[in-house]
């Protein structure tokens, strides 16, 4: 997103009020599920030890793949 320096001194209408809002939203959601995947990873490692140490890339990898469905 370019803004001109006009346009990043706000509007008239408040709309860059909302676009921020949006963008807030949408990090929100993003740091949430990064949460929940470490969470999850944690706990996977801590319940089952370095035994799935070899087996992380690939699992992080199939995250990675079902989340950008």
């Amino acid at each position: 997103m370019d803004y001109t320096s006009k346009e990043l001194l706000g509007s008239e209408d408040g709309s860059h009020i909302f676009e921020v809002e949006a963008l807030l939203r949408n990090a929100k959601v993003l740091i949430n599920s990064l949460i929940k995947v470490t969470s999850f990873v944690h706990r996977m490692v801590d319940t089952l030890g370095a035994s799935v140490f070899p087996y992380l890339p690939k699992a992080l990898e199939q995250l990675l793949v079902d989340s950008e469905v």
